[in-house]
């Protein structure tokens, strides 16, 4: 089942003394705060809805006011908040794109049917994604290429790699 939230940033640490955070986005879409009023971050109890108000872009990071935080104590007790979008208000994804929350998880499979992993983490730091696998054998590393995973499916949290794409071009952990 696909989670009703998407994680989209992380609370970093205080910037300034007037309650602004710096926050770590989990976007490709940087833009994507510019858009939002509002965020949600996860409780014992569920979710909650606070309002943010979007101060700056830059260099890559996002600073913002977090539920009216007005000073620097307000702002350090966010430290390590993580922020959310509802599913239904997330950018719309082009055919054959998942949000990386819905991969993390998923089993992957020879078309065969023999299992080979977990995927673990997607490193995006790269001209191409890299997916992370606990296998057997130990950690694998493999671009996220169609033709070496021609099937996803983040709902069902299943994959299919193709045998011989394997080992062109995946590496294993030593």
């Amino acid at each position: 089942m696909l989670s009703k939230y998407l994680l989209i940033g992380e609370v970093v640490k205080p910037q300034g003394v007037n309650g602004e955070v710096k926050v770590k986005p989990y976007t490709d879409d940087l833009n994507r705060f510019k858009k939002l009023k509002t965020v949600f971050i996860e409780l014992k109890e569920g979710y909650a809805e606070k309002e943010m108000r979007l101060v700056r872009v830059h260099d890559g990071m996002v600073y913002m006011v977090l539920d009216h935080a007005a000073t620097v104590e307000a702002a350090e007790a966010q430290r390590g908040t993580k922020l959310y979008v509802a599913r239904e208000n997330a950018v719309k994804l082009h055919k054959d794109e998942n949000f990386i929350c819905d991969l993390i998880g998923c089993e992957a499979f020879f078309e065969s049917g023999e299992r080979v992993g977990v995927l673990t983490d997607i490193l995006t730091d790269m001209p191409t994604n890299v997916y992370v696998f606990d296998t057997a054998r130990g950690r694998m590393m493999m671009p996220a290429l169609k033709a070496a995973i021609p099937e996803v499916d983040g709902e069902n949290k299943r994959m299919i790699i193709v045998e011989e794409k394997l080992s062109e071009v995946a590496v294993f952990e030593d």
